[in-house]
């Protein structure tokens, strides 16, 4: 303990438990303790901490309960950064790499743990949209069940030394970043479903073939347009699909009854 505290650095008035011999200087130090999370040094000791050389910038609390021979914290003090995300899985793969690294650097400052892989203990996907062809995507949103969250969560915990009162905010929408084009020709059945999936955070339901990532089809389609979307490896889905998906809050496999099919694959399966 006392080897510790010599490597401690306090922004207030040591505890009556130390020594004030054994504490050392700010730019010595490997732990700074903070009575607030504010201010010039504060922020000094958070660029130097980031550099990832060792060093953790705590909260009073954090030093009561982990570092001190006390272990009941005031609960009268903010939550400190440590505890935010405490014990929290957390993947951030999809994400742009200057995205991911600058998450990835935050996270153990918050208590939670960087995922490179999916495992079954996930609780947090960060994501900035929807991506049906990414596996990983499809598997934490439709195998693990884990929470899908945008990169403005992890930017608001770090703001606020807590988790944002209505994290529905910073929830990764249904159809986030979607482009969708429609095959139907049903224009009353098109109009709705535009609805649905813009108002659900699509990025667009007027994308070109080629440029979409989910053609939908209703009953009254073109053959022609679907068999050229399946050629380009276009995910094609019913509009049932859209339904299943806004019910379930999240994206839904395109597979089983959801997966449409030509009407020359049915002929070729019903062929005696």
């Amino acid at each position: 303990f006392c080897a510790m505290l010599s490597m401690v650095w306090f922004s207030y008035s040591p505890p009556a438990e130390v020594d004030g011999r054994q504490t050392c200087s700010f730019e010595s130090a490997k732990i700074w303790v903070f009575q607030k999370f504010s201010g010039q040094q504060f922020q000094q000791a958070v660029d130097e901490a980031l550099k990832g050389e060792g060093r953790r910038v705590v909260g009073r609390p954090y030093y009561e309960k982990y570092l001190s021979t006390s272990s009941d914290p005031r609960p009268d003090i903010p939550v400190i950064y440590d505890d935010i995300l405490e014990g929290q899985k957390v993947s951030t793969t999809g994400l742009p790499l200057p995205q991911r690294e600058q998450i990835s650097r935050l996270l153990p400052w918050m208590g939670g743990y960087d995922r490179r892989e999916l495992t079954e203990d996930l609780d947090i996907l960060i994501c900035g949209s929807v991506d049906l062809k990414n596996a990983k995507y499809r598997a934490a949103a439709h195998d693990l069940k884990a929470a899908l969250k945008l990169p403005a969560f992890i930017d608001e915990c770090w703001k606020l030394k807590a988790r944002p009162h209505d994290e529905r905010k910073f929830a990764l929408k249904v159809f986030q970043g979607m482009r969708f084009c429609f095959l139907g020709t049903s224009t009353e059945v098109r109009a709705h479903f535009k609805s649905v999936t813009m108002s659900n955070g699509a990025a667009s339901v007027e994308s070109r073939l080629e440029q979409c990532d989910v053609a939908v089809i209703d009953d009254v389609f073109n053959e022609t347009a679907l068999e050229e979307a399946t050629r380009r490896g276009v995910i094609v889905a019913p509009t049932a699909w859209i339904e299943k998906c806004s019910a379930e809050g999240r994206t839904v496999p395109v597979e089983g009854e959801f997966k449409p099919q030509s009407m020359r694959e049915i002929l070729k399966q019903t062929k005696v």
